[in-house]
Formats: C-alpha cells, structure tokens, sequence
C-alpha cells in the first residue's frame, strides 16, 4: 500500500493560536510540537493510515534505520547547512530541538514566539508517529508554510513498532513574520511564564512567551 501525505492544509497561523491557548505547558515550543503532531495525525488519518495514541513518542537515533528521504535542509547560523542525518542523529524526543538548534544558545533556554524572529529557520525537531504494523510505503511532500528537513519510515507487518518520524520541522519566515509581529505588538504581563535554566529551580525566573523578556 503506498501511501501520500501532503501538508499543504496545514497552517502556521493555525498552530501558533493552538500552541498560544494551551494551558498544558509554559514553554511555547513543546505546545508548537503537540499542535503540529496533533495536525498532522489528521493528514495521516485522511490518507487512511491508522496511528496510534500515545502522548510523547520517542524513538533514539540508532532505532531510526538508515532509510531517510531529504527535502529542505535548514540554513543555520555560520552558513551551517543541517541536513537529514545531522537531524536524525538527535532522535525524536521532545528535547530534539535543542539539539538541532544549538547553534542559537540562550534561545533555547528561553523559548518563545521570538525565538522564531532571532533564529533563522528555528525548528521545532523531530517527531516520531507509531503506525499500524501494515506493509506500507510512505511518500511526505512539505508546503510553502511547513518545511521539513527530511522524513525516514519502517512501516511492516514483520515489525514490533511500525513508525514515521518526521525530522527537522521548521516554518515559512515569511508567514512566520507576520505571526509574529502581530504577538510581539500585543505582548501584555499575563505571557509571563517561569523558565527555568538548566535544572535548578532557583534563581526564579519569569519571561514573556511572546517577547522571551
């Protein structure tokens, strides 16, 4: 069975309104993780391939096979060109981000919607989908609004966990400026959230999920 998922549909201003009202979690990247995950689950479903429930899949680098299909690398600081296997050597946990963006340092620590103003082509990560155990081919096309880096499958009925992990998802900046602008002129003291620095609790510290200030 071949199967076609295409992420024309999916919107970045969309997502950001989703991630934006969650109530889940104070750091804006994860909830931008959930939100794209939760729409391209639907894409997924449209195409007539069963995924399934689970809350944070992970999948560690050696378990992502060697199959990986390229599509738009991502242009990073230093003329750093992130490809496939640089993403896929981080996994797909929810942390796979702050890997892929280290060149970007304290925006990491500090995630919010401008992070996404500061860090040309900030990605979001890996994130990994468990099907059903089908023998099955799978083609992921991108949109002009959601870039990906690449995707890298195993879907057959002689696995134990049939999966697709999608690497390197990253934005429009074109869409994404104007997001942004938008949030940055209306950022009020109720987008404080506490962030924490490393894994100590102290020094409290709060930052605008907006501004990240």
């Amino acid at each position: 069975m071949n199967y076609l998922i295409s992420l024309n549909e999916i919107h970045i201003k969309d997502l950001f309104a989703t991630a934006l009202s969650s109530r889940n979690s104070d750091d804006i990247i994860l909830e931008l993780r959930r939100s794209v995950k939760r729409a391209i689950c639907e894409k997924f479903k449209e195409a007539g391939l069963l995924i399934l429930n689970s809350a944070d899949d992970e999948v560690s680098a050696n378990l992502l096979g060697h199959r990986f299909e390229s599509c738009t690398p991502i242009e990073s600081l230093h003329n750093k060109i992130l490809d496939v296997n640089f993403c896929a050597g981080y996994g797909t946990s929810n942390w796979s981000h702050k890997a892929i963006n280290y060149l970007h340092g304290l925006y990491n620590n500090v995630p919010s919607i401008n992070t996404f103003n500061e860090c040309p082509n900030y990605s979001i990560g890996n994130i990994l989908f468990l099907t059903e155990n089908i023998d099955a081919d799978v083609t992921i096309t991108p949109s002009e609004e959601i870039k990906i880096v690449g995707y890298s499958y195993q879907v057959s009925k002689k696995k134990k966990k049939s999966f697709i992990a999608i690497l390197g998802i990253h934005f429009s900046e074109i869409v994404l400026k104007e997001i942004i602008q938008e949030h940055l002129t209306n950022d009020s003291i109720n987008n404080l959230v506490e962030v924490r620095l490393g894994y100590t609790k102290y020094p409290v510290i709060f930052a605008s999920k907006y501004t990240g200030v």
